[in-house]
């Protein structure tokens, strides 16, 4: 009796080990490709200093447009240049909205409200305004920066990843922590930056970023650095790699 009862168990225990991760499996999964776009950084030109996502909104434009990605979060408008083109609401405010609906590949947004503001300057005359991480309902962005392509999901398989937790500085810039020579600083957390420095620091030994150890930054002579952070990791950074960003829980994992 006694071994039936084991085998039984044994039996109910592997069955359940082999059924799928549901929480996973039925998550769904949009995604667009996205293009590069170059820009000057004092006297460099970098062919890798904005992404900018191919947008279709509803009703309003025939020709190909694109939304902006900002680096960070609390960042989405439209260009004022685009009023005509869509319905526009509350225009007794300083800042008047409108309603954004459309699609980003084979993500569908409705009925968000976006402030309009000035176009000071674009990378192109294509990109009718921008977005930030949080402009997307899912609660995960994830960006492949080899491949070209950024996916939205409510949860990613981040399984034997570590989340690196990050600080909004400024209202809408990301901040982590980093370990240069086992000292705890903050980075700025910008991908669609070029660079990868650190600001007025020689002789790093050792760059960490939770538990991993990655390649150490260049050193770059900043004058009145910003305090706030030590260095930027940006594109150079980034290239070969994937970022999740959750903005839910407030933090990012780092996918090689």
């Amino acid at each position: 009796m006694r071994t039936i009862i084991a085998i039984l168990v044994i039996s109910v225990v592997f069955l359940n080990a082999c059924q799928p991760d549901s929480s996973r499996e039925d998550t769904e999964v949009f995604s667009s490709n996205f293009v590069w776009k170059g820009d000057s950084l004092g006297n460099s030109y970098f062919d890798h200093s904005a992404i900018i996502i191919p947008v279709e909104p509803e009703k309003v434009c025939t020709r190909k447009t694109y939304l902006q990605l900002q680096s960070g979060i609390n960042q989405h408008y439209i260009y004022e240049d685009f009023i005509d083109s869509f319905p526009v609401q509350n225009t007794e405010l300083n800042e008047p909205e409108l309603t954004f609906s459309g699609e980003i590949g084979t993500y569908r947004f409705d009925s968000i409200q976006m402030p309009l503001v000035f176009r000071q300057y674009s990378v192109a005359d294509s990109v009718i305004g921008c977005v930030g991480f949080d402009f997307f309902e899912t609660k995960q962005v994830l960006l492949d920066f080899k491949n070209q392509r950024i996916e939205f999901a409510d949860e990613f398989d981040t399984e034997n990843r570590q989340a690196i937790p990050y600080k909004i500085y400024l209202e809408h810039k990301l901040l982590i922590p980093v370990s240069l020579n086992g000292k705890e600083v903050f980075f700025l957390c910008n991908p669609l930056s070029p660079l990868y420095v650190v600001f007025n620091q020689l002789n790093i030994n050792e760059m960490k970023i939770g538990e991993n150890t990655y390649a150490t930054p260049n050193t770059q002579s900043i004058e009145d650095a910003n305090p706030a952070f030590r260095g930027i990791l940006g594109y150079a950074f980034f290239k070969d790699k994937r970022l999740i960003v959750d903005t839910e829980s407030q933090s990012i994992y780092i996918l090689d």
